[in-house]
């Protein structure tokens, strides 16, 4: 589910009024808002993107001394879980992003969204909700390394940022400046398994939640997470989870049909 809107100069906003199991999303192209939440105080300003988890309660104050405008997703399902899940999104988390190409499109579809065309037009937002789940993530680079274990983490950082792209063992041993092996040692010592099989298990979860939430045919999503064609995805994703996608996408959309 995914609802919108835009909000220009309104007065209090409190997140707690949405639905239960809901997220906000909310990017502010003008102006400056007050967020107050259990963990304390901030402020957005022009081009901030927010975050808000489900079930966390805040409040938002826009300023009525200055000139106020932002779009505002609030979303629910199995995707969105997902990704908060998978990119470990804090319960509030706000970004400098300049995402407003994303944040049009998506307020341009839902404008045209009605019941005859609801799961063409929320399989198309999916994509763009995947950018702003990854504009939110890469806020959290983190500062340079100063041992191994940083390193790891950075090394799982960089995948994380790149998941869409054609990433490879040897791009990775590019930008840090290491060999390939060293490379795999510390990632390996650090979280049991090698770089490229921490990528393709970190594609394969995001490829489950997109057969299971969204009709995005199969080619798209294989295209998406950047596999070199829909059969080298079938075969990557059968020899992790020991079924082929769409019979995935089968099982676990009876499993939800039925649990409705």
């Amino acid at each position: 589910m995914l609802l919108a809107g835009t909000i220009c100069n309104p007065h209090n906003f409190t997140k707690s009024i949405l639905p239960d199991n809901s997220y906000l999303i909310g990017y502010l192209q003008t102006g400056r808002v007050k967020i107050a939440y259990c963990d304390g105080v901030h402020y957005l300003t022009e081009n901030d993107l927010l975050f808000v988890h489900k079930n966390t309660t805040c409040q938002l104050t826009f300023d009525s001394e200055k000139s106020s405008f932002g779009y505002w997703f609030v979303l629910s399902g199995k995707l969105i879980d997902s990704l908060a899940d998978i990119y470990s999104l804090l319960n509030v988390c706000i970004r400098k992003s300049y995402v407003i190409d994303s944040i049009i499109t998506i307020n341009a579809i839902l404008s045209k969204t009605n019941t005859h065309n609801y799961l063409a037009n929320m399989d198309a937002i999916s994509r763009y909700i995947f950018d702003l789940v990854l504009a939110l993530y890469n806020g959290c680079e983190e500062a340079p390394p100063c041992s191994e274990d940083q390193i790891a983490q950075r090394i799982k950082h960089y995948i994380d940022n790149n998941i869409y792209n054609n990433i490879s063992l040897n791009l990775i041993s590019d930008h840090f400046g290491l060999t390939k092996m060293h490379i795999i040692r510390l990632f390996k010592s650090a979280y049991g398994i090698t770089p490229m099989q921490y990528a393709i298990s970190k594609r394969t979860d995001i490829a489950k939640a997109l057969l299971t939430d969204t009709n995005i045919s199969i080619k798209t999503i294989s295209e998406m997470l950047h596999y070199s064609n829909s059969q080298h995805f079938s075969n990557s994703f059968r020899k992790l989870t020991g079924t082929s996608p769409n019979r995935f996408r089968h099982v676990s959309k009876s499993k939800l049909k039925n649990n409705a």
